[in-house]
């Protein structure tokens, strides 16, 4: 989601045939125009950009007294994390729902923050700051727990559609119940107590593994 910043395009050029005994290849960028209205260009040389970890901002009544920080030390554009809902990790890119602001936005009398909101912020730092900004667009990022991917399990990697997976699923197996088996403290006659804060206790650990 680019406000005032037209994406950069990367076009690839098939392969093509110059003669009947050479063939080549190749690529051409056309660099982005950064419009901070439609008489102010931003040269991409004096782009002097800061990120911003969008869950951190709080609700979006409070989105300006925040951001404000970055106009005042002379930043020009600002680069925002996904603000979609995130999922039970609470990672800055695994999207829970990727149609839905985070509840974070919400105000704190309750009602829910739109996208008209984030939208209306962020044309006011470009058009009173001359802060240009960008938004992640995280597709490939899901929560395991996202419903979507409940629904079409088919869209992410999984050992039926990608068996060579298969292997590392088992390791990963056997990481999480030895895991549980350790905090349940079955291996503490072996040197490994649930709460492993000794050398000699990875060292045992390890030893178990092997």
């Amino acid at each position: 989601m680019f406000f005032g910043v037209e994406k950069s395009l990367l076009f690839v050029l098939p392969k093509f045939r110059l003669s009947s005994e050479c063939q080549s290849s190749g690529f051409f960028t056309v660099d982005p125009s950064l419009c901070i209205s439609s008489e102010e260009i931003l040269p991409l040389d004096c782009v002097s950009i800061q990120t911003v970890i969008s869950k951190c901002l709080g609700p979006i009544s409070e989105w300006k007294d925040r951001l404000q920080v970055s106009k005042e030390v002379g930043y020009n554009m600002i680069h925002f994390t996904p603000i979609q809902q995130l999922g039970g990790s609470c990672s800055a890119y695994s999207l829970y729902d990727q149609l839905k602001l985070n509840p974070l936005f919400d105000k704190s009398d309750g009602t829910k923050a739109t996208f008209d909101e984030v939208h209306a912020v962020l044309s006011m730092i470009r058009r009173e700051w001359k802060i240009l900004s960008i938004v992640d667009v995280v597709l490939n990022h899901t929560a395991n727990e996202s419903p979507w991917l409940q629904d079409h399990p088919e869209c992410s990697y999984n050992c039926e559609n990608s068996p060579h997976l298969r292997p590392a699923f088992l390791v990963d197996r056997l990481l999480w119940h030895l895991s549980c088996d350790v905090a349940d403290g079955k291996f503490a006659d072996q040197g490994v107590p649930p709460e492993l804060c000794r050398e000699e206790h990875v060292q045992a650990l390890g030893s178990i593994l092997r």
